[in-house]
Order: C-alpha cells, then sequence, then structure tokens
C-alpha cells in the first residue's frame, strides 16, 4: 500500500518554480483531481481485501460461543 502511495504522489508532484498563487492553486487542484482515481486504481484492491478480512473475522467472533 505504501508504495502504491509512493508511485501516485511521484506521479502527481508538480513543481513550480516562479507562479503566481493563483497558477499554484490550479495546479494543486490539478493535481488532486487526478490522485483520486490513481489511487483508487492503486489501492482500492488492497483496502477492499483488508475490509473482507476484518468483516469475516467479525463474523466469525460473534458466531463463536
Amino acid at each position: 500500500m505504501a508504495a502504491g502511495l509512493v508511485v501516485v504522489t511521484a506521479l502527481t508532484r508538480t513543481v513550480l518554480v516562479d507562479a503566481s498563487f493563483a497558477s499554484r492553486l490550479v495546479a494543486m487542484l490539478a493535481d488532486f483531481a487526478v490522485a483520486l482515481p490513481l489511487l483508487a486504481l492503486a489501492l482500492g484492491p488492497f483496502h477492499a481485501r483488508r475490509l473482507r478480512r476484518g468483516l469475516r473475522a467479525q463474523l466469525q467472533q460473534r458466531t463463536r460461543p
């Protein structure tokens, strides 16, 4: 999961040296808009698997006397 986060961060990193506040804000919002789907693709399957494992463990604990 950490590797996926690092890859998405590296892909969406924008370097603006002498940019105005408005252009930095637009670049940040564009990076955010690109990063969300990339994170969902990179980390979604791992998160879903962990969620299923947790739910399965809770159900097993409830059914045990």
